[in-house]
C-alpha cells in the first residue's frame, strides 16, 4: 500500500517539477475523463476562498472571468 509520500510523488509530481504552478497544473490536468470538472471546481473554490478572505475584489474576479472567456 503506497504511503503519503509515494502518492504525492506519483499523483502530484512532487519533487519532479520545480515550479509550483506547473506542479498544480500537471496535477489538475492529469489523464482523467473528469479533468475539466476537477479543474473548474478547484479554480472556483480557490476564487471563492480568496474572495472570502478579502484577497480578491468583485472587479478583480470580473476581470479574471473576462480573461478566461477571451
Amino acid at each position: 500500500m503506497p504511503n503519503r509520500e509515494d502518492i504525492l510523488y506519483e499523483k502530484t509530481y512532487r519533487t519532479q517539477v520545480e515550479e509550483l504552478e506547473k506542479r498544480v497544473f500537471y496535477t489538475l490536468t492529469g489523464e482523467d475523463k473528469l479533468q475539466v470538472h476537477r479543474v473548474t471546481k478547484a479554480v472556483s473554490l480557490l476564487v471563492k476562498t480568496l474572495k472570502d478572505k478579502g484577497l480578491l475584489t468583485e472587479e478583480e474576479i470580473d476581470d479574471f472571468l473576462l480573461n478566461c472567456i477571451f
